[in-house]
């Protein structure tokens, strides 16, 4: 236990030291923007020399010119800012922030928030509950009672009422050109537009196990099952079982009559309270398990 205080104490010195060095390297603005303290630093010219160097192996080269230019404020405001910067400055305020009522969300979240208290553009119904750690994109829709697990990233996707997402999930990432000379987004005129192209659409009571990947492209349907550490390329039809890399049909949760009965139902469109006693009648109507 001593050995692992200890090596725990020193990556926190090493985390603060680093943050420090870069710090120097960072306009006072730009410091306070990204959460680095410069309080207690001693200005010597070298040290910061040193900081840029670090910062600019780090950094493309637009975004480090702009966090390290002398100029005023207002003098890079009148400037044309680089082709880097502007998709660096885009891809911040797409995907590092996501405004509401109250100011604006850090992604990724600082905090787990809850539709009950936060208003942001993707929490589109009630009781709605997104964990600590999570990336959601501002264009994307999360329906009613749907519960998004820790240190998941949502790009630009519809995801219906009821859906339970487990930990470190990815659904819809970036799908990048083949058939072009270079996959690199850098080559396209408008990179996000293009990488998020086709629609990902997940229906309602869906479970997605903990780290899987949901491709661009794909709906998985109604009452779905998606096993933990599947890769998703493929439609996936009402009530069926998937798992896999790529995922597989393993089978479906029931059998196809009662499947119509429950797709007929349309209980996911009742507030919790009302589908809790639909889901009773269904359950005693289909003789299924409680």
């Amino acid at each position: 236990m001593a050995g692992r205080a200890i090596i725990s104490r020193l990556k926190r010195l090493i985390s603060r030291s680093a943050q420090l060095i870069v710090a120097q390297g960072l306009r006072p603005e730009a410091a306070a923007l990204l959460g680095i303290s410069r309080h207690g630093v001693a200005g010597d010219q070298s040290q910061r020399a040193a900081a840029e160097w670090i910062l600019r192996l780090a950094v493309a080269r637009g975004p480090a010119d702009l966090l390290t230019a002398s100029e005023s404020r207002e003098e890079r405001l009148a400037k044309t800012p680089s082709a880097a910067a502007m998709e660096w400055a885009r891809w911040v305020a797409r995907d590092c922030v996501a405004s509401d009522v109250h100011g604006a969300l850090e992604m990724p979240l600082v905090n787990s928030i809850d539709s009950d208290s936060v208003t942001a553009p993707f929490l589109a119904g009630e009781n709605i509950k997104v964990m600590q750690g999570s990336i959601i994109s501002s264009d994307s829709q999360i329906g009613g009672n749907t519960y998004i697990g820790f240190n998941c990233h949502v790009t630009k996707a519809q995801i219906g009422r009821y859906v339970s997402i487990a930990d470190g999930v990815l659904v819809g990432p970036g799908e990048h050109f083949l058939d072009q000379v270079s996959t690199s987004s850098l080559f396209y005129e408008e990179p996000y537009a293009k990488l998020t192209r086709a629609d990902c659409v997940i229906h309602n009571d869906v479970w997605i196990g903990a780290s899987c990947i949901i491709r661009r492209g794909v709906t998985i349907g109604t009452g779905a099952v998606i096993g933990a550490n599947s890769f998703v390329n493929h439609d996936v039809e009402p009530f069926s079982i998937i798992a896999g890399s790529p995922a597989r049909h393993i089978g479906y949760r029931f059998p196809q009559d009662k499947i119509k009965v429950l797709l007929e139902s349309r209980w996911w469109e009742l507030p919790a309270s009302e589908a809790r006693q639909r889901i009773d009648m269904l359950t005693s109507e289909l003789k299924l398990s409680s």
